[in-house]
């Protein structure tokens, strides 16, 4: 079997419809399928685009039809969610505070699905926060958090989980690395865009890539002044391949390490949207990268 790891769609149902043409799924009866491959989703298929709602029914419609072998929460979803349920100790708020720039960035995903938002978010909440197949971890951001959060027996962001969450601190941090990955701070009066710069932790040798990516100059004083607390995020050779998105990495498609791989090269909308494609008997390389213009 080969699995087709696909990146971050955000809503763009013309581009996921290309790539997976592209990859050899045929349209059966509504339903994008191949005998000898599966698609994985790492998450973040909402706002943004202009055909969310479309792009959940394709995704999804794979899921439930065997085409696809699963997707996995991602942070998107996840603030969405969020954004739904009580805070466990601040009474009258939410687990996502619903400020102008949190409601903005869910936006198109409230008004695309209209009054059926309710049923979209029921199905977010069955994802699972990781996927483990044969030789492959998939997951959204980074690997760090999945183990406690695995611990305390929470897989799924339903209610009840989200409120667990955001009730200890420990969980809470497992659930932004897992999701959101690690982040650290320029200093004060220089946040990039509002906020902390994604620590790439995965092309840590890359300098330059993580330079053009975060737009940060000064990046690799940051990394070192940063150190020991980052280098926690650093993985092993051994194990299982890494599979994960988020990071809207900018030109072709590309390796950075050989067990942690990244299909996430949007680059602000402006990139690719971009499959791995993966069989257990095969090496790892470049050749098995296969991406379409997003649109």
């Amino acid at each position: 079997m080969i699995y087709d790891v696909i990146g971050d769609v955000h809503g763009m149902r013309r581009a996921l419809e290309n790539l997976l043409v592209k990859l050899g799924y045929t349209n059966c009866d509504g339903v994008y399928c191949s005998p000898e491959r599966r698609a994985i989703f790492v998450g973040d298929i909402i706002d943004r685009g202009p055909e969310i709602p479309a792009t959940c029914d394709i995704i999804r419609g794979m899921i439930e039809a065997g085409a696809g072998a699963g997707i996995v929460m991602a942070n998107h979803e996840a603030n969405l969610l969020a954004m739904h349920v009580g805070h466990p100790i601040h009474e009258g708020e939410y687990c996502r505070r619903r400020s102008s720039r949190n409601l903005a960035q869910v936006h198109e995903t409230i008004e695309q699905f209209d009054n059926q938002l309710d049923e979209a978010m029921d199905w977010f909440s069955t994802w699972p926060l990781w996927l483990e197949l044969d030789d492959m971890l998939v997951f959204h951001a980074c690997w760090r958090g999945k183990a406690e959060l695995d611990l305390a027996g929470i897989n799924k962001l339903n209610a009840k989980n989200i409120k667990r969450i955001f009730a200890q601190n420990k969980l809470l941090a497992s659930y932004n690395n897992l999701l959101k990955g690690p982040e650290f701070s320029l200093g004060r009066g220089r946040q990039k865009d509002g906020y902390d710069v994604r620590y790439l932790w995965f092309a840590r040798e890359q300098v330059s890539d993580a330079v053009e990516r975060t737009g940060v100059h000064d990046y690799a004083n940051h990394i070192h002044k940063n150190g020991q607390r980052l280098k926690d995020f650093h993985h092993g050779k051994n194990g299982k391949l890494l599979f994960f998105g988020h990071y809207s990495m900018h030109g072709a498609p590309r390796l950075f390490q050989k067990n942690a791989i990244c299909v996430d090269f949007s680059n602000r909308k402006k990139g690719c949207l971009t499959a791995y494609s993966h069989q257990k008997s095969q090496g790892v390389g470049e050749k098995h990268f296969t991406s379409v213009a997003l649109d």
